[in-house]
């Protein structure tokens, strides 16, 4: 094979790795980091829903979503709740 032949199809011994392919300095490689961070979010949920029921969670935490308050609103009249 000619050497210009050579430099259109690279061989495997031919690709050096990227020089900005580098981990920045001070970082260091935490694979639990993403599994914490999902176990943390499943029980931020699951104590939110076990939680809605209560008035004081409900007016303080999640009232104050922006999602979820037209969710959470209470427009039954004073008339006719019952306590």
């Amino acid at each position: 094979m000619r050497h210009t032949m050579r430099r259109m199809f690279p061989t495997r011994f031919d690709v050096k790795p990227n020089p900005w392919n580098v981990m920045p300095r001070g970082f260091h490689y935490r694979p639990w980091a993403m599994p914490l961070a999902l176990w943390g979010v499943a029980a931020g949920t699951f104590v939110s829903m076990l939680m809605s029921t209560t008035p004081l969670f409900k007016h303080d935490v999640l009232m104050k979503v922006p999602g979820l308050k037209g969710f959470y609103e209470d427009n039954t009249p004073a008339s006719d709740k019952p306590f």
